[in-house]
């Protein structure tokens, strides 16, 4: 007699990814051709005013970690263009979605903050960069889905931040 699975909430929240996925296209698609394309994201480093951020600036510059990042979204036909960036925000660790700018901006203080929580040390294959990369991209991505939704007008069924949560995760996955 076969027992029946327990998936949990993981199983639960497959049917909303594929919806929200599915409303991305849809939207990307019905936009007029004329004002939607690919290739509308725009970066910018923006240098920090605080010395403290130097060494970040320049690690993600030369990483090239938002033209990475542009490079994985160049696919979207988006009808405005959206500048991602990474700036000093006068000490405050944080990241958001500007609207009516249509920026979304990560601090330096919040990558300052990520690099200084993480482990020193490799945990069960886990390297000391890894936790500091997976929560970066995380945040980019989960912005980013606040800008999609906004730009391609998709409706949200349920809270926001928790559909822009799924988003980043289902593309990190």
């Amino acid at each position: 007699m076969e027992q029946p699975m327990n998936h949990g909430l993981s199983i639960a929240s497959v049917p909303l990814v594929i919806v929200l996925c599915a409303l991305l296209s849809a939207a990307a698609i019905t936009e007029a051709p004329s004002a939607s394309r690919p290739n509308r994201i725009r970066i910018a480093y923006v240098p920090p005013v605080d010395v403290a951020h130097q060494p970040i600036y320049e690690l993600l510059k030369q990483r090239r970690i938002l033209e990475r990042f542009r490079d994985l979204l160049s696919f979207l036909r988006l009808p405005k263009p959206l500048l991602v960036k990474v700036a000093g925000c006068d000490g405050d660790a944080n990241t958001w979605y500007d609207s009516e700018a249509h920026e979304v901006t990560v601090c330096y203080e919040y990558v300052a903050h990520i690099q200084r929580i993480a482990p020193t040390e490799t945990t069960a294959g886990v390297t000391p960069e890894d936790t500091i990369i997976g929560p970066v991209v995380e945040v980019f991505l989960h912005e980013v889905g606040h800008a999609l939704f906004d730009l391609l007008r998709v409706p949200i069924l349920g809270r926001e931040e928790d559909a822009t949560d799924q988003l980043a995760a289902y593309t990190m996955l």
